[in-house]
């Protein structure tokens, strides 16, 4: 398992992205609707969860049928940044 974070600071990168790696696709999920500025990527040991869109702020895709999942949350962050809103 893997996790990854986008953040302001490096120092915040690397607290979410431990937080994210212990709680989880679930728990980076909810990170990054509750901080905006963050993006994440997840990858697991354990399949996706099928059915995301690439719409939504989370999407899934399947490792090749390796039992792995990638799951990635708010991938352009800066975008949704209130200091970046015109």
């Amino acid at each position: 398992a893997s996790a990854s974070v986008i953040a302001p600071t490096a120092a915040e990168a690397d607290a979410m992205s431990t937080a994210a790696f212990v709680l989880g696709a679930t728990g980076a999920d909810e990170l990054t609707r509750l901080r905006p500025a963050l993006g994440a990527v997840v990858l697991s040991d354990r399949e996706a969860a099928s059915g995301s869109d690439l719409s939504s702020s989370s999407s899934s895709l399947q490792g090749g049928g390796r039992g792995v999942g990638l799951r990635a949350f708010n991938l352009a962050p800066q975008l949704s940044s209130p200091t970046h809103l015109p």
